[in-house]
């Protein structure tokens, strides 16, 4: 999940210390397969949890020294757009890997372990495979 988030606070009536965020969760799997997440995340104090999705992509990984190599392409669009075709065309990124963080375009994300299990829940099977 990415480290800084904006954060908005939910109208009183609908939570009290409610906070909820649009973001995007990566979810790396020890196979080298992954799935990114488009979805909302809500903050309550000590609990953290992963809201509805919009959009999943799914894909693959690998390890270059310091960096992490993606290919991913969407698979599942809540709201379609006019025109588009799923599953998407491949997109392929380059992550700079240090002390734990993941970069890319100047966006940091960190691991949260308290979203591995409603992360896991996305995980398509069987997972498509992105063309050699």
């Amino acid at each position: 999940m990415p480290v800084d988030l904006k954060w908005q606070d939910a109208p009183a009536n609908v939570g009290p210390k409610l906070q909820t965020a649009g973001t995007r969760i990566l979810y790396f799997q020890a196979d080298g397969t992954m799935i990114v997440i488009g979805c909302f995340v809500y903050r309550r104090p000590g609990k953290l949890t992963m809201g509805p999705f919009g959009i999943l992509e799914t894909g693959d990984w690998r390890s270059d020294r310091d960096k992490i190599v993606t290919h991913t392409r969407v698979v599942l669009r809540e709201i379609p757009r006019i025109g588009e075709t799923l599953p998407g065309p491949w997109n392929q990124y380059e992550w700079t890997l240090k002390h734990g963080i993941l970069l890319r375009n100047g966006i940091r994300y960190r691991r949260v372990p308290e979203l591995d299990k409603s992360a896991a829940e996305l995980v398509p099977s069987p997972n498509p495979t992105r063309p050699h």
